[in-house]
């Protein structure tokens, strides 16, 4: 693990501490860092992969609808 990394995981310890300790329950506190965990994973995924690639993935997400005549 870098120093980067190591700064990173300090952070999510010491904000989950904070919050805790204004009365978050740790149910909230695990959904709130996994979801933000997520979101930080699919970022860095797209921005990865390149703008092109990172279209199609997006627009493969999103729902499409079909005319039924």
């Amino acid at each position: 693990m870098g120093g980067v990394e190591a700064v990173v995981v300090i952070v999510i310890l010491l904000l989950a501490a904070a919050l805790y300790a204004t009365g978050m329950p740790p149910s909230a506190i695990l959904q709130l860092l996994a979801g933000a965990g997520l979101i930080a994973v699919g970022v860095v995924a797209l921005s990865a992969a390149g703008p092109a690639q990172a279209i199609r993935s997006g627009l493969r997400v999103v729902p499409t609808t079909t005319s039924q005549t």
